[in-house]
């Protein structure tokens, strides 16, 4: 018979389940608003917590014999490999979902989510009649055959490149997305590699879980942390990001911009058009910007932009790509106005953090007065 510390798989598998129920609990605890990532989510965790059972029974069927046993085992082990794609699956659909709030993009996504585990799918009821991946013997045993790594390779790459292209993409549309990258892959990761190292045991599903959980945990943080309207970060997390590294003596610049006319904008096209127009302009200024800045919604039509670091040089280039970006818009966009920014620019320089955020409004406020003096954007750095 194979080598399988039962025990020691019932117990891997019943944390992997555990920790899946968790979060499903606490998602019921909560009211919710259904969507479809919300619905997405609900059934990736539905699966994560239903496979590491089934896995389970799987194990404990190996090597017992009774009529249909062989039948009945290869079914079950070609079911959890089948439903592991499905959760890959719709978690590159979650993702695509996440980062374009779209249906109709995710319809348009959908075969090429699918196309690449086309071929792993059909193999996988291939060997419902041939011993692909793995066979079972007479004495109703599960037995690896030398392709089995394939799948394991198959789903984890799969992972691996949707993850990547949801950062490659949530810099390029302009919009912050808590997808724990390293923290979501690493378990998932060393819980394949054990699992097709050590038959016998079972780490795949807890490497799984602990990832679902990470990735619960910091979309905890996106609801308390994102302005739920232009998705950049709010002032609750500017504000404790800010004291915090400046409880630590670092140094920053930053930029406060004013959004010029969004009151015309709002009383001639209505609110509306005026949440589009604060979108936009929160695109254009994570568009602007280099991955180690924050940008946050201020208030209002304000925003923020921090780098960590002396470099005045640094935020007049970020001004210079606002200037940009919003030619950009301007010039490509079909709307009946034009959106431009009024930019107060300071660098900490040991003062208080009170006195650090006054003088960029007051810098800002220069350049707001001078815009409807003279129409024109002449930056003020304190």
């Amino acid at each position: 018979m194979t080598d399988i510390n039962l025990p020691a798989v019932l117990v891997s598998d019943g944390v992997a389940s555990v920790l899946a129920l968790t979060v499903l609990y606490s998602r019921f605890r909560k009211p919710r608003i259904k969507s479809f990532d919300d619905t997405t989510f609900f059934f990736i965790t539905l699966l994560v917590a239903f496979l590491p059972a089934l896995e389970s029974i799987n194990f404990i069927l190996d090597g017992v014999l009774f009529p249909g046993a062989i039948q009945l085992s290869v079914i079950l082990n070609v079911s959890v490999f089948i439903l592991t794609f499905a959760v890959t699956i719709l978690w590159a659909l979650y993702t695509d979902y996440k980062l374009f709030e779209s249906i109709e993009h995710v319809k348009k996504f959908l075969p090429y989510a699918i196309l690449p585990l086309v071929i792993p799918i059909i193999l996988c009821l291939c060997n419902l009649f041939f011993p692909i991946f793995f066979h079972i013997n007479d004495a109703a045993e599960y037995v690896r055959t030398p392709l089995m790594p394939f799948l394991f390779l198959a789903n984890f790459l799969y992972i691996v490149a949707m993850t990547l292209r949801t950062v490659y993409f949530r810099k390029k549309i302009g919009k912050y997305i808590f997808v724990p990258t390293l923290m979501f892959l690493f378990p998932i990761f060393v819980g394949s590699v054990l699992q097709l190292m050590f038959y016998g045991l079972s780490f795949m599903w807890v490497g799984i879980a602990l990832g679902l959980n990470s990735l619960y945990i910091n979309l905890q943080n996106e609801t308390n942390y994102i302005d739920p309207l232009t998705k950049l970060y709010n002032r609750t997390y500017l504000l404790s990001y800010l004291q915090a590294h400046w409880n630590k003596g670092h140094a920053f610049v930053g930029l406060m911009l004013d959004l010029n006319s969004f009151k015309q904008i709002n009383d001639t096209y209505g609110h509306l058009e005026g949440d589009e127009a604060l979108k936009a302009a929160g695109k254009i200024l994570l568009k602007s910007v280099e991955d180690r800045c924050i940008v946050a919604r201020y208030a209002g039509d304000e925003f923020i932009i921090i780098r960590e670091g002396p470099c005045i040089d640094c935020a007049e280039k970020i001004y210079e790509n606002i200037q940009e970006h919003v030619r950009l818009f301007n010039k490509e966009s079909k709307k009946s106005y034009k959106l431009s920014f009024s930019i107060g620019i300071c660098r900490s320089s040991n003062q208080p953090l009170d006195d650090f955020l006054n003088f960029m409004d007051l810098a800002m406020y220069q350049e707001k007065s001078r815009y409807y003096e003279e129409g024109c954007h002449n930056r003020r750095v304190r």
